[in-house]
């Protein structure tokens, strides 16, 4: 990103290679979007925050009950 900028501040807005520099950084940032989201996709097929999801469900429901907060007032 500093090589980017570095490039950027060196150059003229009038000058041709100033719409190549930002070509080049729409297009690596298009690439690192997509690749977040093919990630994002692996992950959810191979099931990986599901069990995390359900975990923090089950505490919210447990302080929605008040179940936790009996709990609390016996060890205390």
């Amino acid at each position: 990103m500093e090589e980017y900028e570095a490039m950027l501040a060196t150059l003229d807005d009038s000058k041709p290679e100033h719409e190549a520099v930002l070509d080049k950084v729409d297009a690596d940032f298009l690439r690192i979007f997509e690749l977040a989201d093919s990630i994002q996709l692996a992950f959810k097929d191979i099931g990986c925050g599901i069990r995390l999801k359900k975990k923090s469900q089950k505490e919210n429901d447990v302080r929605d009950t008040g179940i936790g907060k009996s709990r609390e007032a016996n060890e205390n």
